[in-house]
C-alpha cells in the first residue's frame, strides 16, 4: 500500500518525461549554494591559554565564535553593552561554560557606541592584572547595515561602530604581547562584502545622503580594511603579528534578517517577517549561517594584500582621528546632559 501511494506521488509530480530536467535543476540549485557559501577550510588553530577579546559577541554571528573560540580552549572575554550581571549575559555565559568544558569565558560590560564606557574598559583593562591579549576580534560592525527603512537611523550607529574599533585598537595596543612568529593572527576585523562595491572610491568620513545603504556600508568597510592594514604596518607586523579582515560573505541571520527587519521582538514588523520567511529558500541558498560565516575569523588564513599602501592609509588613519575627536565631543555633551537631566528628576 505504501509502495503504491509512493509510485503515484511520483508520478504524479515527478513525471518520468521530466526527470533529467529535475535532476539538472537539482545540482544546479546544489551547485549555486555550495558557491555561495564560499571556501570551507579544516585548518585547526591551537588556541589553547591564548586570551581572546571579543566585541559583539551576543549576535547570532558572535555567539557562534565565542562556541568555537571555547571548543579551542581559548580563553575569552566578551564585551557586552549590558551589566555583566544582567540575565542574557549570564545566561549566555554560564552555558557556554556548561558546553564547552572551558570555565575561561568571562563577560565585561563596555558600550561600543560610547566613548565613555570605552576608555572606561580599556583603563581598568590595563591597570588590571593578567591584562594580556592574544587576540582581538571586532564583530560588532557586521551586522550594522539595517534595514530598507531605517537606513538613515542607521548610518550613525554604522559610523560609531567604526570609531569604536579604531578607538579600542589604539587604547589596546599597550597591551598586545610580543607574538611568536607561528601566531599569524593578532586583530581581526569582520567586515561585511559590500565593500567591493567602494573598491575604487576612498572618500571622506561620512559620504554623501544620496548614496545607497550598500554602497555606504561599502565604504565603511573599505575604511576599516584600510586603516588596520595601516595599523599593520605601523607595527611591522607583516612578518608575524598579521591584521587579517575576513569577509564574511553575507549571512543570512545578521545582515538579510536586519534588512528586511525580521525582528520577532518588534510589533511593528509583521511585513518584514512575513517576507523573510517567504523568501527563505532563496536565502537559504545564496547566504551564509552562521557557522558558514564563523570559519574566517576563527580558522582562516590571513591575506597579505595591500590596498591604497601607505599613503590611503596614512589619509584615512587622520580621517578617524578627527572623526573620532567630533565623536567624543558629542556623546561627552550629550552624557552630560543625560546627567543633569537624571539630577533634575531626582530633586523634583
Amino acid at each position: 500500500m505504501v509502495l503504491k501511494i509512493t509510485e503515484a506521488f511520483a508520478s504524479s509530480f515527478f513525471p518520468t518525461q521530466y526527470i533529467v530536467h529535475i535532476v539538472v535543476g537539482i545540482v544546479v540549485v546544489l551547485t549555486l549554494h555550495a558557491v555561495c557559501q564560499g571556501r570551507r577550510t579544516t585548518r585547526e588553530r591551537d588556541l589553547h591559554a591564548r586570551t581572546v577579546l571579543i566585541t559583539g559577541g551576543f549576535t547570532p554571528l558572535g555567539l557562534t565564535i565565542l562556541q568555537s573560540l571555547a571548543q579551542r580552549g581559548a580563553h575569552i572575554i566578551a564585551l557586552s553593552p549590558d551589566p555583566i550581571d544582567y540575565a542574557n549575559v549570564t545566561i549566555l555565559i554560564n552555558l557556554l561554560c556548561t558546553t564547552t568544558s572551558n570555565e575561561q569565558i568571562f563577560a565585561d560590560e563596555c558600550d561600543v557606541s560610547s566613548p565613555t564606557s570605552i576608555r572606561s574598559f580599556c583603563t581598568r583593562f590595563l591597570t588590571g592584572q593578567g591584562q594580556r591579549i592574544g587576540t582581538i576580534i571586532f564583530a560588532h560592525e557586521y551586522h550594522q547595515i539595517g534595514s530598507f527603512v531605517s537606513r538613515l537611523d542607521k548610518e550613525k550607529e554604522r559610523n560609531a561602530g567604526s570609531l569604536a574599533t579604531f578607538l579600542i585598537t589604539t587604547l589596546l595596543l599597550p597591551a598586545l604581547p610580543v607574538v611568536p612568529v607561528e601566531r599569524d593572527i593578532r586583530i581581526i576585523n569582520v567586515v561585511n562584502s559590500f565593500y567591493a562595491a567602494a573598491a575604487t572610491l576612498l572618500p571622506r568620513f561620512d559620504p554623501p545622503k544620496e548614496r545607497s545603504v550598500f554602497l555606504r556600508e561599502g565604504i565603511r568597510s573599505l575604511r576599516n580594511i584600510i586603516v588596520t592594514r595601516h595599523l599593520q604596518r605601523i607595527l611591522d607586523a607583516l612578518h608575524a603579528a598579521q591584521i587579517p579582515k575576513p569577509e564574511e560573505g553575507i549571512s543570512r541571520v545578521d545582515t538579510i534578517s536586519a534588512l528586511f527587519t525580521a525582528d520577532w521582538t518588534i510589533r511593528s514588523a509583521p511585513f518584514g517577517i512575513a517576507l523573510y520567511i517567504i523568501l527563505q529558500p532563496v536565502v537559504r541558498i545564496f547566504f551564509k549561517s552562521p557557522e558558514i560565516t564563523m570559519q574566517s575569523p576563527v580558522l582562516e588564513i590571513p591575506d597579505d594584500g595591500e590596498y591604497g599602501r601607505e599613503d590611503a592609509g596614512r589619509l584615512v588613519w587622520e580621517v578617524y582621528e578627527e572623526a573620532l575627536k567630533v565623536w567624543e565631543k558629542e556623546n561627552t555633551a550629550s552624557e552630560e546632559d543625560a546627567k543633569r537631566e537624571s539630577g533634575n528628576r531626582r530633586r523634583l
